[in-house]
Parts: C-alpha cells; sequence; structure tokens
C-alpha cells in the first residue's frame, strides 16, 4: 500500500475495532471499502481490503492479514459517469422544456394561420384569393409537419419515442415542396417547371 498521511483518529479507531472484531469472531471480511485516504502528493486515494485473522498452528489467531486493492481509478471513473449522466439528465430536460415552449409558442399560431387560411379558401368568392388562400395552406402546414419533424427527433433522441418508418410519395413531396416558392416566384415574375425523368419515376 502506498504511503499515506493526516490518517484521523477516527478513521484510526475504526482500524483498530476492525481489526478486534475479526479476531474475536475470526470471520473475515472481503471487499471493503476504506475511507479514503491521503497521498504524499496530498491526493486522495481509494482502496478496496480484505481482511482474514491470521493464525498459528493450533488456529489461534493472533493478529489480521490486510490486503489492498487500489480502486482510485475506478473510483474516478464511476465519478466521471456520474457527472455525464447529470449532465445528460439536465440536457434531457432542457429538451423538454424546449418542446413545451415551442408546442405553445409556435404551433399554436401556426395553427391559428391554417385555420384562417382554410376558412378564406373556402369561402371566398374570388377565385384568386382562394388560389391564394390554398397556397398559404400549403405553406402553413409544411411548416406545421416541420415543426413536428423537428419535435419528433428531438423525442426520439430523448428516447421518448420510437422511431417509425412511414411510407411517402417522393412526388407527392416535390410538387408541395415547390408549392412554397409560388408565392415568392410569382412577385419576381419568376416561372418554373418540373420535368421528372422515367428512370426518376421507377425509382
Amino acid at each position: 500500500m502506498k504511503h499515506i498521511k493526516n490518517i484521523d483518529e477516527i478513521t484510526i479507531e475504526s482500524f483498530i475495532v476492525d481489526s478486534q472484531q475479526i479476531v474475536s469472531t475470526g470471520k473475515p471480511k472481503f471487499n471493503i471499502e476504506e475511507p479514503p485516504f491521503i497521498g504524499p502528493d496530498g491526493k486522495y486515494s481509494y482502496w478496496l481490503a480484505n481482511k482474514v485473522p491470521l493464525c498459528d498452528r493450533y488456529d489461534n489467531i493472533y493478529g489480521v492479514i490486510r490486503i489492498y486493492t487500489d480502486i482510485t481509478e475506478q473510483k474516478k471513473l464511476e465519478y466521471e459517469l456520474a457527472l455525464a449522466k447529470e449532465k445528460a439528465e439536465i440536457a434531457n430536460q432542457t429538451k423538454s422544456q424546449f418542446i413545451a415552449i415551442m408546442n405553445h409558442d409556435l404551433r399554436t399560431p401556426l395553427t391559428g394561420l391554417l385555420g384562417a387560411a382554410q376558412y378564406i379558401q373556402r369561402y371566398a368568392e374570388n377565385y384568386i384569393i382562394r388560389n391564394e388562400a390554398q397556397s398559404l395552406i400549403n405553406c402553413t402546414t409544411e411548416l406545421l409537419n416541420l415543426f413536428n419533424e423537428i419535435i419528433n427527433l428531438i423525442q426520439i433522441e430523448s428516447g421518448k419515442i420510437i422511431q417509425l418508418e412511414i411510407k411517402f410519395s417522393l412526388i407527392d413531396l416535390i410538387h408541395r415542396t415547390l408549392d412554397l416558392y409560388k408565392p415568392a416566384a410569382k412577385q419576381k415574375n419568376y416561372f418554373y417547371t418540373l420535368i421528372l425523368t422515367k428512370i426518376f419515376l421507377l425509382c
């Protein structure tokens, strides 16, 4: 065992009592973690002790053999793991708070905007207004879908939900994505055309 210093009286007394107990009972003690010691470098070290009675040839106990194993690195690793776990729990808590804020501050107004656009699209008499309202519905729906995907990704990383495989139409997704740019393209008098090759359609 390494040289140690600054052992307090309470620790010394515990060693004495421990040895007396082993001598009186004759029962060994295994894998006992001792109080930390201060080494010559001033750093704490941790030890695991195995203590067995020392007997003469007549089985009379006259002492105690102590075998120590240095577990300082193990204790250091345990501390680092506990610290990492604490940081992970804080990060998960932060994610949960973020989800709650996003649900209230983004989903609610977006849902209201979508409802207003749907109302206009349904009851407006002017075709152009109905068409613009439909574009607004498409944009708001895609934004809500993107928001839901972000929330789902955060929940998957947090282990709160299981990742699912969902079938979708890639062509429909491309059309919906292009529809998002229609209002901006129209303002700048831009026009675009989607051309899908036969090979792409077969994929």
